[in-house]
């Protein structure tokens, strides 16, 4: 079927160009958003100052904190997705995750006053401009327009979205100023200045990244398989990445009865299925317009499939999965090793690599508890009818594995220029699902420490949708959850110690240790918990100047249960969860209680709680970071000696339930218990959720003479497709023009 598509698009593209205007058609506004609601995100660029309005912003706060969130796509024009567009028609990135939305980078500068000054830039990639060229109502919409395939953006005839919204690492080589590599899990790393927010360059050519699509669809923008955490060493110099290859449906497919094949090819059963279920609901006078919409369903399972005509194996799966670790050093040259396991097998990646690590000897990848099965790529597609998508979503969705798998590699049996090298995987897997990690960058006699954050049962990878029930109430899901995190845990999260032992490949049990803590329930103040583990910082957690030999003490976020957040499809999924600790029964009468989040200090040694700050109801805090002082504070250890900055999301106390505004906290950080010393905000910039941040000491433009020609590397990958002169001509008139005026202004 794809084959046949893209025959026909290939063979009318010329023919459908003369159709189109020279000028490109301008859409209608997109409908605005309701501000001050609980997803209000806003997509403007935006220059200002914070403005303080409780205590007093200390004066040894210094350097510039950076922050990334996802804003929407370039129809939305923020966040929430509208259900209809302005031309009264349905939207259908209603209901989409926020995941999936283009960057913002904000930055907060501190400079000494009760005034720091803020920014915020969007992220545009060649592929935004792309996307942006075509959004819905101009006349490039049907031929070259994006959508949203839930947790992906995609485009027919040119590819996938890289939408760096994640994360951002701080680089420096050399007498080179620092930068930062702006991250996505799909997409290549971009280098973006410190000081103005613009992207630079890609990390590499379009030829150095091994794409993850089959070699039948070539498009311009591939999907390109990587980490959204890359690590960065200062005492080497070295950025060490990864790219994988993995069938879109590898995890659904071995680890779940019901993929995407067994409901594909047993499609006139489902039909049946589905239209007689339909008419026992008393909806049979729609069973035509039904039928016809599973038909289209159904035919778009042949594109997500690949146009294949059977099932393909689980040992023809294993042979299409590929992972290279990559390394640069600042130069023209990517260094490439394909990976193989000690026994010289392909690692095989069942859900993705969002984290990676390194020690002074070793690098740690893992397979990362962010599950990719198949009804993360289905939203909506019977808006309809809810009962058709919770039917189909049932059928293809998966669990995460209850596990996490970690392969080691010796960093001094990395042969120079690339080759091969060998993964070492441990013979037991981490017995816990985890997310994020960080490891001592000492590794003594071949033993590496790594702390995990194990969001076990809490599925961060799915989101709420217009059709969820709540568990609850057995009514509607929040309308104004809809597109967040599903983040209604199904049991308590924990944080785990872990000493891998290199030499034998096994798990040190008697070094390794986990917390986890449910709180004093029964009283206001809970207490340290873990429930549903969000994000951490330690000092210096991600520096281009620093390594952390030892981490002794880090905070992190416990974002509590919100009876809202958990539904029906999520305690299905995770009721027979095999790690478990709480019951079920004790899940659902804690949820009712609304536990409150918590700010934890953990003494990382003993791996229990030194001090915490419980919110109050209706603030929500999103991400935080560890700021040194300045001066260093005679008698105060050097890991807690600075602030922690944090990003919130916070209920407005004198407006009607259901408003919020972004704020920005500032702690001490070794005296979180004490509350915040300073509370900040901006009425120009509202975020629902922010996610990895970072901090630099001084930014300075950057000036690293390290540069990708965008129309050079594009050219390439064009001049291969079958039919170029159309794509061409767009890139010439909307992609390359826009990339490199963005660069010329440098604001």
């Amino acid at each position: 079927m794809i084959k046949k598509i893209w025959n026909w698009l290939s063979n009318s593209a010329n023919k459908i160009w003369n159709f189109i205007t020279s000028k490109n058609k301008i859409p209608p506004s997109p409908q605005l958003p309701a501000a001050d609601t609980f997803l209000y995100t806003t997509s403007t660029e935006t220059d200002g100052k914070l403005q303080v309005f409780e205590g007093n912003m200390p004066s040894d706060v210094n350097g510039v904190f950076y922050v990334m969130y996802p804003v929407g796509t370039v129809n939305s024009n923020g966040l929430p997705y509208t259900q209809y567009n302005e031309d009264g028609k349905y939207n259908k990135e209603y209901g989409s995750p926020i995941m999936n939305g283009d960057g913002m980078l904000l930055s907060v500068s501190f400079n000494g006053t009760q005034n720091p000054v803020i920014k915020t830039r969007l992220m545009k990639t060649p592929c935004y401009f792309a996307d942006y060229a075509s959004r819905y109502g101009t006349s490039y919409y049907r031929l070259f327009g994006f959508s949203n395939f839930g947790i992906s953006r995609m485009s027919l005839l040119l590819g996938a979205r890289n939408e760096p919204n994640t994360a951002v690492t701080p680089v420096k080589f050399g007498n080179a100023n620092t930068f930062l590599l702006a991250s996505y899990d799909v997409g290549r790393p971009f280098i973006t200045d410190p000081v103005n927010l613009v992207l630079q360059t890609p990390v590499g050519n379009n030829l150095d990244w091994t794409p993850g699509t089959p070699e039948y669809l070539p498009w311009p923008f591939p999907v390109v398989q990587t980490t959204a955490h890359p690590s960065f060493d200062p005492n080497t110099e070295e950025v060490f990445t990864v790219n994988y290859t993995r069938l879109s449906n590898h995890h659904s497919f071995v680890h779940t009865p019901q993929s995407l094949y067994y409901l594909r090819h047993n499609r006139k059963k489902y039909e049946q299925k589905l239209l007689s279920l339909c008419k026992e609901m008393g909806d049979e006078k729609n069973s035509e317009v039904v039928h016809e919409r599973l038909i289209d369903f159904f035919d778009n399972l042949d594109y997500y499939v690949g146009g294949k005509e059977k099932s393909i194996s689980t040992d023809e799966t294993k042979k299409q999965t590929s992972v290279w670790l990559m390394r640069w050093k600042g130069s023209k040259l990517i260094e490439k090793w394909i990976l193989t396991d000690q026994n010289g097998q392909a690692l095989q990646i069942a859900e993705c690599m969002h984290q990676t690590a390194l020690t002074k000897d070793f690098i740690v990848l893992t397979d990362t508890a962010f599950k990719f099965s198949l009804d993360l790529l289905v939203n909506n597609p019977f808006p309809e009818n809810h009962f058709i998508d919770r039917f189909i979503r049932k059928h293809l969705a998966g669990t995460m594995l209850p596990y996490t798998d970690c392969y080691i590699v010796k960093r001094a049996q990395l042969t120079a220029g690339g080759g091969q090298a060998t993964a070492y995987k441990l013979s037991t897997p981490i017995p816990v699902e985890t997310i994020h990690y960080s490891c001592n960058y000492d590794n003594p006699n071949g033993k590496i420490t790594l702390y995990g954050i194990h969001n076990t049962a809490a599925c961060v990878a799915e989101w709420i949708r217009p059709y969820d029930i709540s568990k609850l109430t057995g009514k509607p899901a929040d309308e104004q959850l809809f597109s967040l995190f599903a983040l209604g845990s199904m049991d308590v999260n924990r944080i785990g110690k872990w000493v891998l032992d290199t030499n034998t490949l096994q798990i040190d049990n008697a070094g390794s240790k986990q917390y986890y803590a449910t709180g004093n329930t029964n009283e206001t103040d809970i207490g340290p918990n873990t429930w549903t583990v969000g994000l951490y910082t330690f000092r210096d957690i991600v520096s281009a100047t620093k390594t952390v030999n030892q981490i002794k003490y880090l905070w992190y976020v416990a974002n509590g249960l919100d009876q809202r957040m958990l539904t029906e499809f999520i305690f299905d999924l995770y009721q027979d969860y095999p790690n478990r600790i709480v019951s079920t029964d004790e899940i659902i009468k804690l949820t009712q209680q609304d536990l409150p989040q918590t700010l934890v200090m953990l003494d990382c040694n003993s791996m229990q709680p030194v001090s915490h700050f419980q919110f109050q109801k209706n603030i929500y805090i999103r991400s935080l970071h560890f700021i040194p002082r300045q001066t260093p504070t005679p008698g105060v250890e050097y890991e807690l000696d600075g602030y922690l900055f944090c990003t919130l999301q916070a209920g407005i106390p004198q407006a009607n339930p259901g408003k919020y505004r972004s704020e920005y906290w500032v702690f001490d950080a070794a005296k979180i218990n004490e509350g915040p010393v300073c509370k900040l905000l901006f009425d120009d910039v509202q975020f629902c959720f922010t996610l990895h941040s970072a901090w630099l000491e001084n930014a300075s433009t950057f000036n690293l003479p390290y540069d990708i020609d965008i129309k050079q590397d594009y050219d390439a990958v064009i001049s291969k497709l079958v039919d170029k002169r159309s794509i061409q001509r767009f890139f010439d008139n909307y992609v390359y023009p826009q990339w490199y005026a963005l660069k010329s202004k440098q604001v």
